[in-house]
């Protein structure tokens, strides 16, 4: 077996999902993958073909370092196992954590193992090289010139983010664009539904910050933005309600967060343009859709499976003052 990672290593952010690709060789349609984990880390194993596929693995949102042990079975008898080890990805700046320039400007090559964005224009980043996966990436940094009579401090800003394209069927996800007009800030409508359900969960909001987050109606700023930008933003965990008025344009898909509560969802959020079916039973506890989407005067369209899994619905209403969308 072949994996895509070096020395059986991998480097993980607490909650992170990660793709390890393997590669069998003389593999049949008798031959098997199988994954298991400590206990800390969840593991699955998703078949591209007889002799390739790809390892998922879910670090725990509280950081341990941990393993998988991943099984190849051929169906006559034999079989093997690898051990993947995980540790906690670390950034280092083995030359320091400041640099100088002349005033002329120019190139300087700072080693790292990150991505990363700078709120200056007068600088410019760029990946050169990657001699070895978290080991050393090296950064060209280019420096316009200094044609003003004081010194420039300029800062960049690192940011982490998980680019194999990985959605947890559990995670709930939205998209919101960040703009001038709301101050490059976007709020998420999740809230706790009174002390027996509280609101317990962790946000991926899309540009490489993840937040432990257990106050209502969050809200996140987005840094080093000239235009108006789309993020993907993922939540997992515990939201047991939604609640009213944010700047979402979309919600991409409903997960599992044990809601609660669909009551005033979405209430006068005027930007929402679109929302999934549940394919995941994410309403399976809901009673009540009171007043959800009203006056959600860009949502032009219900699913028709948006209600799939209300075994338990008794209450579609609003109160008759609010004429435009309901339920």
């Amino acid at each position: 077996m072949t994996l895509d990672i070096e020395n059986d290593e991998a480097g993980v952010m607490p909650g992170e999902r990660i793709g390890i690709n393997y590669t069998l060789s003389n593999a049949t349609d008798a031959t098997v993958v199988t994954a298991s984990s400590d206990g800390n880390y969840t593991v699955r194993v998703e078949k591209a073909s007889t002799s390739q596929g790809k390892i998922i693995v879910t670090a725990p949102k509280i950081y341990t370092d941990g393993y998988v042990n991943v099984m190849v079975s051929d169906g006559a008898g034999y079989s093997f196992i690898r051990v993947i080890n995980f540790y906690e990805s670390e950034i280092s700046f083995p030359n320091g954590y400041q640099y100088s320039i002349a005033t002329e400007g120019g190139e300087l090559n700072i080693p790292l193992s990150t991505n990363v964005s700078s709120s200056d224009s007068w600088i410019t980043v760029e990946d050169i090289e990657t001699k070895a996966a978290m080991q050393s990436r090296n950064l060209k940094i280019t420096v316009a010139q200094n044609n003003n009579n004081y010194a420039r401090t300029g800062k960049i800003r690192l940011t982490y983010a998980n680019s194999d394209g990985i959605n947890d069927p559990e995670d709930m996800i939205f998209e919101g664009k960040a703009n001038f007009a709301n101050y490059f800030t976007i709020q998420l409508p999740l809230q706790d539904n009174d002390r027996d359900y509280p609101l317990d969960c962790y946000v991926d909001w899309g540009d490489g910050v993840v937040e432990h987050i257990t106050t209502n109606n969050p809200s996140h700023a987005y840094e080093g933005l000239e235009m108006g930008k789309t993020f993907t933003i993922k939540v997992s965990g515990k939201v047991p309600k939604l609640g009213g008025c944010t700047n979402i344009q979309a919600v991409k898909q409903w997960g599992n967060t044990g809601l609660r509560s669909m009551n005033y969802a979405f209430e006068d959020c005027t930007t929402l343009q679109s929302i999934p079916d549940d394919t995941s039973g994410a309403f399976a506890e809901i009673t009540s859709f009171y007043r959800s989407f009203s006056r959600c005067t860009g949502l032009t369209t219900i699913p028709g499976g948006l209600f799939s899994n209300c075994a338990n619905m008794t209450t579609f209403g609003r109160s008759p003052s609010f004429p435009t969308l309901w339920l």
